[in-house]
């Protein structure tokens, strides 16, 4: 309720408060967030069996945000959307030397691009053969950009830097003021083109197929004629009786007792001239006794005269290299998220429109949208408001380490999921689509290094051979929680670690069911909970490559492995899976153990 009145400036006091009077549809709901943060492991359990009873889960879900520094959050991506992202788009910084990359200038590049190569092969393995990838840059590294990219992705998949005027008025403190930067924009497969659906409101007729418009069948090209295209001359003939809504009348390739009117093509100097189809073509498109599903019509002109025409329905718009549009401002990217938090807490962040409009090249209405330097979140409020607009069920996966993942982003998600207009961190109505994405934090090196712990004190040696530090780190640290304490999985829901959070030592609980879903890569179908046997049984049911999977979690201390096997298999017979994975020990017939699995996964060459 804090976080409500917080993020909306809604007080909420009882059950009434959640309830919204709409003139249109009557009492309804407020889409107001739930974020299980604020709830015990309970709670979250039963939410997620809720959800997935009747649905599958990981179709359902929105979006994943994962706060993490992007390679390694890249590395967790591949097991389960490795060649499943249909659009990337990421904003790196631009190595300016105001940003991180504070290095010597002979050094500052191979830096940056070394920096970029590791997270652009990893990107390059999470797209579908017909997915894109955009980069956006200025003049500082593009250069360098392209031919990394080109070396990563095949020089021939290069299909365009797009020039976007980011500043009419241009930086002025350059030696030119420079008004572009630049969206390089590379596919595995050079056939792919950045095309979309062209938006058919401007279409004012519609017939029984949809909405259209009429386009003259006379071929207007001068070097067209009937003498050079005598296949392309010939005569229509109309049927004035038998006329649509609009006036637009049936037409004949044959003279018959209704199809009385001649028509042949004439330039406007009135001389003979050619169609554009051919005989052939027009057979296989027109109706001559229906104008409302012919797409070969005729209509009467002021003067008398008649005009033939093709139905025109709209065909895929192809990107242009130049976009001037004023939405597409970096000052707009600032008013959005000022205008949506209230205050200034980011800089520059990209405008909403100018990743919606990437997105809607790239991708229809269901596939995967991935942005691994996150920043504010545009990305995701970008893929909302393209869902809206159409209809989509887009996913978005986020992945950013700096603080802001808190501040920012996951603010940014929730209030754009209650609204789309917001004026100084106020929303103006409640027109939001609704979310439901999750996020997670991955343990970083830092945490990693808190948790090596020795197995007894160790002398100060002066010096440390390769060997011994491989020694140290398989044998002596065996047992720290960061390379995964086997026995401490015997009560998997209550695994822990330290990290460091504002510089401070902090305790925090491991979801290593979750984490288990996405090594394995594992398609999550539905979470069932049951207590039996004297504790809490977690079945997760998916599926991978095919096949139907389920994992069981519980904890193995005191435990009655004959009453285990019951409860296991009790509830395995609904399902029927191909595999099954168990942790600890069971006499569950033909399981696989979780943990030498989950080890591999996270530690071997190949895993």
């Amino acid at each position: 309720m804090e976080e409500w009145k917080e993020l909306f400036g809604i007080e909420v006091k009882s059950k009434n408060d959640l309830i919204e009077n709409n003139t249109l549809n009557g009492k309804e709901w407020k889409k107001l967030p739930i974020d299980t943060k604020y709830f015990d492991e309970e709670f979250k359990w039963t939410l997620l069996v809720a959800l997935s009873k009747n649905n599958d889960l990981d179709e359902i879900l929105d979006g994943v945000l994962i706060k993490s520094e992007n390679w390694h959050g890249l590395n967790l991506l591949l097991g389960k959307f490795k060649e499943k992202a249909k659009c990337i788009y990421t904003d790196p910084p631009y190595n300016t030397g105001s940003d991180e990359f504070l290095y010597k200038d002979n050094y500052q590049h191979s830096c940056w691009l070394t920096m970029m190569e590791n997270r652009l092969k990893l990107a390059k393995e999470l797209m579908r053969l017909d997915g894109v990838i955009y980069v956006s840059i200025d003049d500082n590294e593009r250069y360098h950009l392209e031919k990394l990219m080109s070396n990563i992705f095949g020089e021939n998949n290069l299909i365009g830097p797009i020039i976007v005027q980011v500043n009419k008025g241009g930086r002025d403190y350059l030696p030119i003021a420079k008004q572009q930067e630049y969206v390089v924009c590379y596919t595995l497969n050079r056939q792919t083109e950045l095309v979309r659906e062209r938006e058919i409101s401007e279409f004012k007729y519609e017939d029984l197929k949809g909405k259209f418009l009429p386009r003259e069948l006379r071929n207007r090209n001068p070097k067209f004629t009937r003498e050079n295209r005598p296949n392309l001359y010939y005569p229509f003939f109309v049927n004035p009786n038998n006329k649509d809504r609009y006036g637009f009348c049936a037409v004949s390739l044959q003279k018959t007792d209704y199809h009385t009117i001649k028509v042949l093509p004439k330039n406007v100097k009135g001389e003979d001239s050619c169609w554009r189809w051919g005989k052939e073509k027009v057979l296989k498109y027109h109706d001559p006794n229906n104008p409302e599903t012919s797409e070969i019509v005729a209509r009467q002109k002021k003067d008398g005269g008649w005009n033939i025409y093709e139905k025109y329905r709209g065909s895929p718009e192809k990107s242009r290299s130049l976009w001037l549009d004023s939405k597409f401002r970096t000052e707009n990217g600032s008013i959005q998220l000022r205008n949506l938090l209230g205050k200034h807490i980011y800089d520059f962040p990209k405008p909403v429109d100018l990743i919606e409009e990437l997105c809607s090249y790239s991708t229809t209405r269901s596939e995967i949208v991935i942005d691994f330097f996150a920043g504010s979140g545009t990305t995701a409020h970008a893929v909302m408001k393209l869902n809206k607009e159409d209809g989509g069920k887009r996913k978005f996966i986020l992945v950013e380490m700096a603080d802001y993942f808190d501040t920012v982003i996951i603010p940014r998600i929730k209030k754009v999921a209650y609204s789309f207009n917001w004026q100084e961190g106020r929303p103006q109505d409640a027109d939001g689509i609704g979310v439901f994405f999750k996020y997670h934090t991955l343990e970083q090196y830092e945490d990693a290094l808190e948790n090596i712990e020795f197995e007894k004190p160790q002398k100060t040696l002066y010096e440390l051979t390769d060997y011994f530090v491989k020694y140290m780190l398989e044998w002596e640290t065996k047992s720290s929680k960061t390379f995964l304490n086997i026995d401490e999985m015997k009560d998997p829901f209550n695994y822990k670690l330290k990290i460091i959070e504002n510089y401070q030592q902090k305790i925090v609980n491991v979801d290593l069911v979750e984490t288990f879903n996405y090594l394995i890569g594992l398609n999550v179908g539905r979470y069932e909970v049951l207590q039996g046997n004297g504790r809490e049984y977690v079945f997760v049911f998916g599926d991978k490559d095919g096949k139907r999977i389920a994992v069981v979690w519980r904890s193995i201390k005191d435990i009655d492995f004959e009453k285990d096997r019951e409860v296991i298999e009790g509830k395995l017979k609904e399902f029927e899976p191909d595999e099954i994975y168990i942790n600890g020990e069971a006499l569950v017939k033909g399981f696989r153990h979780i943990e030498p699995l989950f080890k591999s996964l996270m530690f071997e060459e190949g895993g």
